[in-house]
């Protein structure tokens, strides 16, 4: 572990979510001297900033970056987002600061058993899932999944377990400290997030960074039918395992039924995830959970039980015959149509937003052949969609300033049987403060219908 009493550190990017303020408490209760920095005013980050409260040694310089903050420090916490090019995180590397971001800076510090997971999609679901059957007093979630893993660091030992969500940026922050999570999980790899990389290649090598530093005696878990994988993997040292929804051995699903470790486990109609990219999830997990030696019987009751993630196929609510489920985190192309395709009722798809630099066009072609009706919100996404939609002719969609009026759009459009899903394919940004924003906007206009 490091020792950081009395270093100097700035947090670059304290954020909405608690990753920066988790980082900032940990740091400032043991001993280091914190700047906080953040192109975000103190009016957008009041709710982050009050926890902090309880250390007001804590300095702060908001709305701005300032290059002088950058110079004769020790450490430098980065945002994940922020890219290695950043004039102000270079500024800190040519003073001799080491560079962490929050997933780094915890696993340099963590003494537990890590299990890493990442991907294009499913990340989260997978993790959530892998924490509901496993967890007892020793097993911990955080990362990416909006719980910060410093809230709970003081507590580990060698005995734990944490379960760590990782994006692509966060994996980045690994190069730094040469260390990957003893069981690394990557779910899928899929084109994303051209928006803030120059190629899918640098997205793709980021990614396997989850793997790059394991050892002989680690795991990596893998996708089989991914077709960008193999070329990932080359030189991985840690011992692998695969998953695939098209297995007909060890850990797989059938028709009717899932099995484990080649025994029937239990009827798909008791498993409450719903779709073929959840299937391929359930199976992620069971690879983790055979390398633990979980019991068939916690991990039957944990399936049943799991009831998946807000924002990620969620039903809100079931009103006159309709089902309304919010699954604003897909935030791609590829993971909303994924959504469209799990689904066998009509739909009325609210979707749209701004893009990531992605080919959007398979998604219009699933709209067009799957879905009754799209009510679309504002942004860059949206203008692509309508131009394939015209070129298409395809012409059931309709625009909505807001969520209010999607949804007042979408309901009118809906009779009994059909569902009204939220899966954007785009950003949020422009239109919401993020996709969980989107989200919670979502479910507050569904409730408020009458």
């Amino acid at each position: 572990m490091y020792n950081i009493s009395g270093k100097k550190v700035v947090v670059m990017g304290l954020g909405l979510h608690g990753g920066g303020a988790g980082v900032a408490l940990y740091l400032a209760k043991h001993g280091a001297d914190v700047l906080i920095t953040d192109m975000k005013t103190k009016a957008q980050l009041r709710d982050s900033i009050s926890m902090l409260k309880k250390y007001p040694k804590i300095k702060y310089t908001l709305g701005k970056h300032l290059a002088e903050d950058f110079k004769n420090i020790d450490i430098l916490v980065a945002n994940p987002i922020i890219r290695q090019d950043n004039k102000y995180l270079n500024i800190a590397k040519k003073s001799g600061a080491k560079i962490y971001n929050d997933v780094s800076l915890f696993l340099e510090q963590c003494p537990a058993k890590v299990i890493g997971i990442t991907g294009t999609k499913g990340k989260s679901t997978t993790a959530a899932l892998i924490y509901h059957i496993i967890k007892n007093k020793n097993v911990y979630l955080g990362g990416n999944i909006r719980i910060s893993p410093f809230i709970f660091l003081d507590k580990l030992s060698a005995k734990d377990i944490v379960v760590l969500e990782m994006s692509s940026w966060q994996c980045e922050g690994l190069a730094a400290i040469k260390k990957s999570p003893d069981i690394s999980v990557l779910t899928n790899l899929g084109i994303d997030h051209l928006n803030t990389y120059k190629s899918f290649a640098f997205y793709a090598k980021a990614k396997a960074l989850i793997f790059k530093y394991q050892h002989k005696g680690d795991y990596a878990i893998l996708n089989r039918q991914d077709k960008y994988t193999p070329k990932l993997i080359k030189n991985i040292k840690a011992k692998k395992k695969y998953f695939s929804i098209n297995s007909k051995s060890g850990n797989y699903i059938s028709k009717d039924y899932l099995y484990y470790n080649n025994k029937k486990l239990l009827s798909i109609d008791m498993l409450p995830l719903i779709g073929e990219h959840n299937k391929a999830n359930i199976l992620c997990a069971l690879e983790v959970c055979s390398i633990l030696n979980i019991s068939i019987s916690q991990i039957k009751k944990s399936l049943i039980t799991f009831k998946g993630l807000s924002g990620r196929m969620e039903v809100v609510k079931k009103m006159g015959g309709i089902i309304y489920i919010n699954d604003t985190t897909a935030t791609s192309p590829l993971a909303a149509i994924a959504s469209i395709r799990s689904l066998s009722s009509p739909v009325v798809l609210i979707a749209g937003g701004n893009d990531k630099k992605l080919d959007i066009e398979n998604l219009a072609i699933a709209i067009i052949n799957r879905v009754m009706s799209v009510v679309l919100l504002p942004g860059t996404a949206t203008n692509k969609l309508v131009e394939l939609f015209k070129k298409k002719n395809f012409i059931d969609y309709s625009f909505a300033k807001n969520m209010k009026e999607a949804i007042k759009i979408a309901s009118n459009k809906a009779v009994k049987g059909d569902i009204i899903l939220l899966s954007p394919g785009a950003t949020s940004f422009g239109s919401f403060i993020n996709e969980f924003d989107r989200g919670d906007q979502f479910i507050k206009e569904v409730h408020n219908l009458k």
